[in-house]
């Protein structure tokens, strides 16, 4: 509907001799203002040097005249509002394009290619991914499939954070647990700011690291004399137990980029090299200092500090100069919001190093709450300190915990109702969407084997039979590539998995209400139309999802 009526209005507005205006086009709250609704004329007033509703007026006429055939009805509402209600004949076409050739129908060409690097997760490897890192997880997996199906070229990439103290703590701790529980010495002194769940001791007691430790006696030598090869083997199993969640879930990356081959390859020291040959670092109190001011930032950051070490922020700088290297157009990160402070610094980085502003978006994941009998759970027994994806994984598998992770938007706090996620209800929006799906799919089935089929070459919009009810579910279905494109376009994965919930809302309904096999064999193919469209949308919009579509349930 939506890329029809943009055509016209382009068109249409050649009567003001206007052509590449943005036209702005929405769907109405009130479905008594009619399918789709346009301030094309308030924008215009100005330019025009008329009022909006003379505009809206002449827009109303021109398209009258020229599309008598789209347009059941067409009202200028408001200030210069222009709502349009389209001919059942023209929905039924739409309806009939998508079962003849749904790929073509959902082909879009938003992004025509353009190089996108989308970085996500990235959890320090110094204990299991929580909550948070689970609802970035979903977030960056389902954006990736959304902008791959609007025409970008994505690749995903997961940082890993390998190079700081955190490591020399993780491996302190689980040298600590090791001679505690291995070498028959329990009062030997835990680190004070170790990590001390129960993770630390799977580490001690897996196999592989008493093979990969075979030539050591950790029982005799120093943590001191090992600890390189401590902190690097624990780093390894974290990631792997780390790798293990997210492929449970579905998300996989292109790339895993270390922190610490940034510096063994000398690329810290090359970053911020070549930001001083721009003439962007200063020094300052025997520190080297980067110019961010010049880009917008409320303060210059050190980056080598008056000791000779690097600071995070170099670190940072060479990884986002890594990412320009190979040739991305645009980079995405997606960080907990308690990163928002962040943003700035390395926006300012990324223009000093030639990416204009608009090229770098970062999306902030809020935390997520799991709720048990009402009151949140707050501690987890493996973690010590929070709630592991893993447990919440275990207990409802990964499409109920990816499809809530996706339900609400991402920047604002999210609760998890740990017995309505299993509630086969309305309650549980990922099992009325599938379930929704499952339904049609059985409709569907029972056709065909009671010899029903729908011949999509004789079809014509003349042969449907179609109720208000379906005619509110038609609509619906084919508001799906505006909601694509403005998926796309705001980077908000959630609008696509509030619309399947929307869907199914009006499916179930109609589902208890008629049949959809009847004795009337134009009302049944009408019908069976329908569900074949509802099918196709449900598919496509839990595979963007990351989400499976069941057949049965």
């Amino acid at each position: 509907m939506e890329k029809e009526l943009n055509k016209i209005l382009e068109n249409t507005l050649h009567i003001f001799n206007l052509t590449h205006i943005p036209i702005e086009i929405e769907i109405p709250r009130d479905e008594s203002y009619g399918d789709l609704s346009t301030p094309i004329a308030m924008r215009l007033a100005k330019t025009l040097k008329k009022p909006p509703k003379i505009i809206a007026e002449e827009i109303k006429k021109n398209i009258y005249e020229n599309y008598p055939h789209i347009f059941e009805k067409i009202e200028v509402a408001g200030q210069g509002f222009v709502n349009f209600k389209f001919k059942e004949e023209f929905l039924l076409e739409e309806l009939i394009k998508i079962i003849a050739n749904h790929r073509d129908y959902l082909n879009f060409d938003i992004g025509k290619g353009k190089k996108v690097l989308l970085e996500f997760v990235s959890a320090n490897p110094t204990g299991p991914l929580h909550l948070g890192h689970g609802r970035g997880a979903a977030v960056g997996m389902a954006l990736c499939n959304i902008m791959e199906a609007g025409g970008y070229k994505v690749f995903k990439e997961y940082y890993i954070n390998d190079a700081g103290v955190q490591i020399k703590k993780l491996g302190h701790s689980v040298y600590a647990r090791y001679r505690q529980k291995l070498c028959d010495e329990r009062d030997y002194p835990f680190p004070e700011d170790g990590y001390r769940g129960d993770y630390i001791e799977e580490i001690v007691l897996n196999n592989e690291l008493s093979s990969l430790l075979k030539e050591y006696n950790l029982c005799k030598d120093t943590f001191e004399e090992i600890s390189s090869l401590v902190n690097n083997l624990s780093c390894q199993l974290m990631l792997k137990d780390i790798k293990k969640d997210l492929a449970d879930m579905n998300v996989h990356f292109d790339t895993w980029k270390s922190e610490k081959e940034l510096y063994d390859k000398g690329m810290v020291q090359e970053a911020i090299e070549h930001l001083r040959d721009k003439g962007l670092i200063y020094e300052k109190d025997s520190a080297l200092w980067f110019k961010s001011t010049v880009y917008g930032d409320d303060k210059d950051r050190v980056v080598l500090k008056s000791n000779g070490e690097y600071t995070y922020f170099a670190s940072d700088i060479a990884y986002h100069k890594y990412k320009l290297d190979r040739g991305f157009e645009e980079i995405i990160d997606i960080w907990g919001a308690d990163h928002h402070g962040y943003i700035p610094r390395i926006s300012s980085a990324l223009q000093a190093l030639g990416l204009h502003s608009e090229n770098f978006n970062v999306l902030l994941i809020q935390m997520v709450t799991l709720l048990r009998d009402g009151k949140p759970v707050q501690m987890s027994k493996r973690a010590g300190e929070f709630i592991t994806l893993r447990e919440i994984i275990d207990e409802i598998g990964p499409d109920t915990t990816k499809f809530l992770f996706l339900f609400r938007r991402h920047d604002t706090p999210l609760e998890i109702d740990i017995e309505k996620a299993k509630e086969q209800s309305a309650d549980n929006p990922v099992y009325y969407v599938q379930y929704a799906h499952a339904r049609i799919s059985s409709i569907i089935e029972k056709a065909e084997n009671l010899g029903v089929k729908l011949d999509i070459q004789k079809i014509k919009p003349s042969n449907f039979r179609l109720n208000e009810d379906e005619l509110r579910i038609v609509k619906k279905i084919l508001s799906y590539p505006m909601l694509f494109k403005s998926t796309v376009k705001t980077r908000e994965p959630h609008r696509i998995a509030f619309y399947l919930y929307e869907l199914a809302g009006l499916f179930h309904p109609y589902y208890h209400k008629y049949r959809v096999i009847t004795e009337d064999r134009d009302i049944t193919l009408s019908r069976l139309a329908l569900c074949i469209c509802a099918k196709i949308i449900f598919k496509e919009g839990l595979t963007l999802l990351g989400v499976s579509a069941p057949d049965k349930m």
